[in-house]
């Protein structure tokens, strides 16, 4: 992650870690808001079956409409990062 930057997201630091993603809190220039983006670890970026199982994820939770459910705002890929960027909770 360039100069503390994912795509247009700045990073403010880290929120968690689990076995396929790191969690990072980041903020939204283009909306003003701070948001959390599940970055895919890298050793799983070239993993396809892995990232389609990301980009479902993605895709199941933006089709669910729940407060118990983090919304999605954006999944993308810069040159080495897959993520997904949520509203902060």
């Amino acid at each position: 992650m360039s100069n503390k930057k994912l795509g247009r997201y700045e990073i403010k630091g880290r929120l968690g870690k689990g076995a396929m993603a790191l969690v990072l809190r980041g903020y939204d220039p283009r909306f003003g808001r701070d948001v959390a983006i599940k970055v895919l670890h890298r050793k799983f970026a070239n993993n396809t079956i892995v990232r389609q199982r990301f980009i479902q994820e993605a895709r199941t939770i933006a089709s669910i409409d729940h407060p118990a459910i983090v919304p999605i705002y954006d999944a993308a890929q810069d040159d080495e990062y897959v993520f997904l960027v949520m509203r902060l909770m």
